[in-house]
């Protein structure tokens, strides 16, 4: 959650499936703005506790199916 926070890291999959992300789906998870591939996994998420929320969508799990880490230009 930090890398995303910090702007080092970005969504670019639902965290729940790999899917695409619809935009409709955005919701803050602990003052994060994440979305889903669509309204089922959207609902998933806000029947979480926050932790539990947590855990799942920035987890190792989650991380890997929905985020990647920017890269930084060498030089």
């Amino acid at each position: 959650m930090q890398l995303v926070v910090t702007g080092q890291a970005k969504q670019v999959k639902c965290a729940f499936t790999g899917g695409n992300l619809n935009p409709d789906t955005k919701i803050s998870v602990a003052g994060t703005d994440v979305c889903f591939c669509c309204m089922n996994c959207q609902g998933k998420a806000k029947d979480m506790e926050t932790p539990k929320a947590i855990e799942a969508i920035f987890g190792e799990k989650g991380f890997k199916k929905g985020f990647e880490v920017k890269k930084t230009d060498s030089k």
